[in-house]
């Protein structure tokens, strides 16, 4: 039986949440997933093709058909807030001396085959363009502290939502984060989910 929780009832939940805060502001609105137009996502999705120069693995644009990521902000990953995703996905993979998220490498240019989609503290979330899996990058550790998270970006958000809003409702977080990792075959990103599951616990 899965644990993850649909996008539908994660943006239930959140719309729940975040009602007060929505109705006095507007902006608040980013903290809950919703659907892009598919006319939007589908300019969007060509604009960052034509700007890496590779084609986008097919998982990654299913899942932003269905999360509009121009306005998304989920847990601790920002993806953007003002519609345009794709300047915020340039700006995290621009070869800027000094502020790369590759950093510890020597290479000038971003590597081939990866691409920041998304930068939450501590970790830059990556994507394989080629496999469409998910990678968490803890910047300052180096690249040997990249570990698989997720095999898709959907299940990904998915299972941020999912910790986020349930995680202390199905026993202990240990429990918690054994059934995540089984469920998106991910064991090596256990102390990633373990982290998440940690920073989502109630003050």
């Amino acid at each position: 039986m899965t644990i993850l929780l649909s996008r539908q009832e994660i943006e239930r939940q959140l719309k729940s949440r975040w009602a007060d805060e929505i109705q006095r502001s507007p902006r608040f609105s980013v903290y809950v997933p919703s659907m892009p137009s598919g006319e939007e996502a589908a300019r969007m999705l060509q604009g960052i093709e034509k700007q890496i120069s590779e084609p986008l693995p097919s998982s990654f644009v299913e899942a932003a058909m269905q999360w509009d990521l121009g306005r998304l902000v989920l847990g601790a990953f920002p993806f953007a807030s003002d519609g345009d995703y794709l300047a915020s996905l340039l700006k995290l993979n621009a070869a800027t001396p000094g502020c790369e998220w590759w950093g510890d490498r020597d290479e000038c240019e971003r590597p081939a085959g990866l691409l920041a989609i998304s930068h939450g503290d501590p970790f830059m979330v990556l994507l394989d363009t080629s496999t469409g899996a998910i990678y968490a990058h803890a910047a300052d550790d180096g690249s040997a502290n990249t570990r698989l998270v997720a095999p898709s970006l959907d299940l990904f958000l998915r299972a941020v939502g999912t910790t986020l809003l349930t995680h202390h409702d199905v026993g202990n977080r240990q429990e918690f984060v054994d059934a995540l990792v089984v469920e998106l075959i991910a064991p090596k990103g256990r102390p990633f989910w373990e982290e998440l599951a940690m920073m989502s616990e109630p003050a």
